[in-house]
């Protein structure tokens, strides 16, 4: 776990913004492994929903997700969360840090299923 995860489970259960955005984030599962065979995991997860949240920190430092063949991987495994049913969000550090509001409003409402 990382502290960009850390500083978004911190943001899901900070009752101001909780309430700037009109929802409760209901629990989650961190580190859920979602697939039978390989050792993917999320990062947040509510499994009743099927959505996941997958956390991309160093991106704007050639970091582990901004690479040719890690991308690949990352696209791979939400390939097959897709083909086995999950929704799954994607925040960096931008989304975490300078966009705490829009980004939650995004998971809201993916959670409730107010989305296209």
């Amino acid at each position: 776990m990382s502290k960009l995860e850390d500083d978004l489970a911190g943001l899901m259960g900070n009752a101001t913004f909780c309430d700037v955005v009109g929802y409760e984030f209901p629990a989650y599962q961190r580190e859920h492994r979602f697939h039978p065979k390989r050792r993917w995991r999320f990062d947040f997860a509510w499994l009743t929903e099927k959505v996941a949240i997958e956390v991309q920190g160093g991106v704007f430092v050639r970091g582990r997700h901004s690479r040719g063949r890690n991308q690949a991987q990352d696209m791979d495994k939400f390939n097959e969360a897709l083909r086995l049913g999950w929704k799954v969000l994607q925040f960096s550090t931008v989304h975490i840090n300078e966009q705490p509001i829009q980004t939650l409003e995004t998971i809201r409402d993916l959670l409730k299923g107010d989305h296209l």
